[in-house]
């Protein structure tokens, strides 16, 4: 998995489901490891990360049987459960390699016997006895804290787990039991044939392909690449940047086009669209996955605004940009010169808690978005360049840049 041009995370195993589901289960219950099913008691209630849909990841802190914690990524998009690859050590011998997508994207990654996984003392369940692991470095990075691991498909859709984004929650429902008059509209979900899941509906009310639900992708969604034309086409009935789903109208989205070359690779998910956590974050969201259905109330007309992290990002934001601004007068900005001009519109600023920002600015006379990621370790640190790249109007990388 790559993070590039937009904060996201996308991990398609080819093959590793049909792997796992098919392999005998070794029965011994007294292992540290997978080798039967738990029961499928109810996990309790936890916090949400307040930056969670506002530029960040939905991060949970999963406890292994020895007692570790393990901050990871809720990630409706993968659908296998993986952790770092500093796990390695622990997980005994390895199975096999297998092969990663992201975004057409390929290499390989490893695979282990899975441990047993618990959310506070509740342990959870999961198909399949197998995990991958993955170098999270660059995740960590973009969250300005350790990330060790993703929560997978093989895992949460065991569960109905409703996303409460104003309140900070995510909770663990009873699906047969609990009153659904209060969770909005319902859209049926279909399991794509890896453990995840799509709507038949997209964001711009056509008829094409169904939208995947991807938790681990941090902007609006994506379009495949047609309906990105028809939907950026000024002469369109419903055009860039307004959007609908069912009978609601969305203004401001962010969506994305698929380059339509990177349907030759293996990566069956971007032959969807993709709905992502950002345009999720306006709803209280009910994934009730065991029988199918997505839940959603609006909550936020507008892209969602947490007011303390708006001042918080404010305040970053103009310490940060005055750091560029340095560099560019030095000459030392790369992709930037000083006689570039800032393109009409607005520098967009995203940021992640704590002390990291991105910066994503537009020259004159240039199609290209120049991005720049900056991080310092406390709030009287100074500010670092730790990236630098440019992307087309797409999103796809054209090229990464050497950083002072």
């Amino acid at each position: 998995m790559k993070v590039v041009a937009l904060p996201r995370l996308r991990l398609i195993f080819a093959g590793l489901l049909f792997f796992c589901l098919c392999t005998p289960m070794v029965r011994a219950s007294s292992s540290i490891f997978y080798t039967t099913l738990p029961s499928a008691e109810q996990p309790p209630d936890i916090p949400m990360n307040k930056d969670a849909g506002l530029g960040s990841w939905i991060i949970v802190n999963v406890r292994l049987a020895n007692g570790e914690n393990v901050p990871m990524v809720m990630d409706t998009g993968c659908p296998t459960t993986c952790l770092d690859t500093s796990f390695e050590p622990k997980l005994g011998q390895r199975i096999k390699t297998d092969t990663l997508w992201d975004f057409g994207a390929k290499s390989q990654i490893n695979v282990y016997a899975a441990p047993k996984f618990f959310l506070m003392d509740t342990p959870l369940m999961k198909i399949g006895p197998y995990v991958v692991t993955h170098d999270c470095r660059q995740i960590s990075s973009e969250v300005g804290h350790p990330i060790m691991g993703i929560l997978g498909m093989d895992i949460l859709q065991n569960y109905c787990i409703q996303l409460d984004f104003s309140s900070h929650r995510v909770r663990f429902l009873d699906y047969s039991r609990s009153n659904k008059g209060g969770w909005g509209a319902p859209f049926d979900l279909f399991e794509i044939g890896d453990g995840c899941f799509a709507i038949s509906n997209n964001l711009v009310g056509s008829k094409y392909p169904g939208t995947l639900i991807d938790t681990g992708y941090n902007q609006d969604g994506w379009l495949v690449h047609d309906l990105f034309e028809q939907w950026t086409n000024p002469s369109a009935c419903l055009h860039s940047p307004n959007g609908v789903l069912g009978r609601q109208r969305y203004p401001a989205l962010d969506l994305r086009g698929v380059d339509p070359r990177l349907l030759a690779g293996g990566d069956s998910h971007i032959k969807l669209n993709g709905i992502g956590l950002r345009f999720l974050a306006r709803h209280l969201v009910t994934l009730d996955f065991p029988e199918q259905t997505l839940y959603l109330r609006r909550t936020s007309i507008g892209p969602p605004v947490d007011k303390e992290l708006q001042a918080e990002t404010k305040s970053e934001g103009k310490s940060a940009a005055k750091f560029l601004k340095i560099l560019e007068n030095r000459g030392r900005l790369p992709g930037w010169s000083k006689s570039d001009i800032v393109a009409a519109g607005r520098v967009t600023l995203h940021y992640f808690y704590p002390s990291t920002v991105i910066f994503d600015i537009p020259k004159q006379g240039d199609a290209f978005i120049y991005h720049y990621t900056l991080a310092r370790a406390s709030d009287s640190g100074s500010w670092t360049l730790q990236r630098a790249w440019q992307t087309d109007a797409a999103g796809k990388t054209v090229k990464e840049f050497n950083v002072p």
